[in-house]
Parts: structure tokens; C-alpha cells; sequence
């Protein structure tokens, strides 16, 4: 049972109604002041209170709005168009049943409390990192939450949907192509802000199955920035790879501006792989060679399935894989001849 209206007030030693109109601003007739105020809602704070959406629901006010909470908050009309692709399966599957969009950032400085107090009929999870503590919340109120980027194996329980490309397919796609071209030294780049999420996890183990699958050594791991010194360091590394597989796109922008600054060329002297493959690989010079993530589609499924939950139809909680394609364009040759 979670901390009520009442709770607060004992321990603050006043009315429900002097807390209620604090909290939700209720109660005309009630005076509080502003020391008081603070108070209550230092006492509210300490007790983690939330609203009780479920009281909500039971009068039947449903919000018809998706929350999607995500960490990448960046540009869509610049860079990697990932986002874009997001936000067009999350809102075409809310327009076409009749929902609301709303994008929660993750400067707010209490999500938990945000996600929690009514406003949403279900989340969307699209930060990099799970919150056991968010999906405890999410339970005990009832609230709908589905997971982008988990994988079957680090889906932490069975009391949500995770909906994740198939990385063990998508990686040996990419693997598979710069071992037929003639490279037996391959690396994989990974962008910092994703290092330890469950994604991350996932493709790096990917990448050495690939590496295994093939019958090459494995490959090193680098953590980069989004900046062209990082790249600068693997390019400069004396035993890299002659080709790397890129987590995201948008690492590779970095890699060509420090390759074109050191006098190296792609893909004559190295061969670079991006993830994703959305119309921003056509962009660069050359285009980028990238695996080929269904992210419109994977996203549109996800909110699909929210929404059934919302509307009380009964499906078992399972993980969602979604097969990948690869896509070659000019980033890619064979190796420099030793």
C-alpha cells in the first residue's frame, strides 16, 4: 500500500485537506502558509508520496496519453535521424488509436514522482538505463511501462515487455561482411553515454560471438566520446583493427573527420560500420556501410502492444526481437595490403 494523503498529514501534524491543497492545489477555503507549505512538501518528499493514479482510473479518467522517457533529447533534423525515426512510429501508433504523445526529459528532477502522478495511461522506457526502482513504482500503481533496447537475456523480470533488435544476428551481419572482404582484425566502437546499459552489454557480446562465429581473434573495445579526439585514438593506435563496427551511426562522423585530418582513407585504408542505417549514412563522404535497424517499426509495435495493455486486453509479457538488414554502401573495402 503506498503512502497516502493521510499518512502525510500525521506526520506533518495538520489536515489531509491542508495537505491536499498544497500537494494538488485543492481546497479554496483552506489557508497554509508558505513556511508551512514547504514543509509539507519536505515531509511529502521523505515519504516518497505519489498520487494515487489507480484511484484515478477507477473513476474512469483515463489520460489517453504515452509518456516516452529517454535520455537522447538531441537534435532530429541533424546527426543520426534515429530519433526522428522514433517519434514517428511512437506517434503514429498513438494518433491512429486516438492518444497523446508526451516526451518527459531527463532533466526532470524527480521522474519517478513525474511518471507516476496520473498524467499517463502508460510509458514508454527509452533510456539507456533500466530503473528497478522506477518499474517497482510502475507495479504497485498499475501503470503500463514498455522497454526499448533490453535484450531476452537482461530482461530483469516478466512484468513488462522489452522489444530489442536481434544485436546476435545484426552484429554477425556486420562482422560477416568485413570478414568476406578480407579483414581479420576488426574492432567496435561504443559512444560513452550507453556504457553498462543492457544494449551495450548485448552488442558487445554480439560482436565477440561474430568474431568467434567467423574464426577471427576478438576484437578490442573503444569508448568514445562524440568527439574527433576519441577517434583520433583508435586511429592512431598502433594495433587496431583495419575496420571497425560502430554501436551507433554517429560515432562515425567523428571517425571521418579525424581520418581525413590524419591523411587516412575510407575505406582504402580502414573500413568503417555504422548501426542503424537511417538517411543520415548518405550524408557523409563516403556513405557509411551500416546494419540496418527497424527502428519506425520496432518503436510502432512497442506502443501498439502499450496500448492493448491500457485498454485491458490480456497478453502474456515477453521479450520482442526484431531481425535486422544490412545495408552496403562506400565506407567498406578489403584491407590495405600489408
Amino acid at each position: 500500500m503506498g503512502v497516502t494523503i493521510r499518512d502525510v498529514a500525521k506526520a506533518a501534524g495538520c489536515s489531509p485537506m491542508a495537505v491536499s491543497k498544497v500537494l494538488h492545489g485543492r481546497g479554496v477555503t483552506v489557508r497554509v502558509s508558505e513556511a508551512r507549505a514547504a514543509e509539507i512538501r519536505r515531509i511529502a518528499d521523505e515519504l516518497n508520496y505519489i498520487p494515487n493514479q489507480i484511484a484515478r482510473n477507477l473513476r474512469g479518467e483515463r489520460r489517453y496519453n504515452i509518456g516516452l522517457v529517454t535520455d537522447s533529447l538531441g537534435p532530429i533534423a541533424i546527426g543520426s535521424r534515429y530519433l526522428a525515426h522514433l517519434y514517428d512510429g511512437m506517434q503514429t501508433a498513438c494518433f491512429e488509436r486516438g492518444y497523446s504523445l508526451t516526451i518527459c526529459p531527463r532533466l526532470h528532477a524527480d521522474h519517478k514522482r513525474f511518471i507516476a502522478d496520473g498524467r499517463f495511461d502508460g510509458i514508454v522506457w527509452g533510456k539507456y538505463h533500466l530503473d528497478p526502482e522506477t518499474s517497482r513504482i510502475a507495479n504497485r500503481i498499475g501503470l503500463k511501462i514498455v522497454h526499448l533496447h533490453v535484450p531476452p537475456s537482461l530482461a530483469p523480470d516478466d512484468t513488462h515487455d522489452y522489444f530489442c533488435a536481434d544485436n546476435k544476428q545484426a552484429l554477425l551481419l556486420g562482422v560477416q561482411h568485413l570478414y568476406d572482404l578480407g579483414h581479420r582484425k576488426i574492432d567496435f566502437g561504443v559512444d560513452a553515454d550507453n556504457i553498462g546499459s543492457a544494449e551495450d552489454t548485448d552488442r558487445w557480446e554480439a560482436f565477440l560471438a561474430a568474431c568467434d562465429t567467423v574464426g577471427i581473434p576478438r576484437g578490442k573495445r573503444y569508448e568514445m566520446q562524440y568527439t574527433d579526439k576519441d577517434a583520433t585514438q583508435w586511429l592512431t593506435d598502433k594495433n587496431r583493427g583495419t575496420a571497425i563496427v560502430l554501436r551507433t551511426e554517429n560515432l562515425a562522423s567523428h571517425i571521418y573527420g579525424a581520418a581525413e585530418k590524419l591523411g587516412i582513407r575510407i575505406p582504402e585504408d580502414i573500413s568503417v560500420v555504422g548501426f542503424d542505417s537511417t538517411e543520415f549514412c548518405d550524408t557523409l563522404t563516403p556513405r557509411l556501410t551500416a546494419i540496418h535497424q527497424p527502428v519506425r517499426d520496432l518503436v510502432y509495435e512497442a506502443v501498439s502492444m502499450l496500448i492493448k495493455r491500457i485498454e485491458g486486453e490480456e497478453l502474456p509479457n515477453r521479450t520482442h526481437l526484431f531481425p535486422c538488414n544490412f545495408d552496403v554502401r562506400e565506407s567498406t573495402g578489403p584491407p590495405p595490403a600489408q
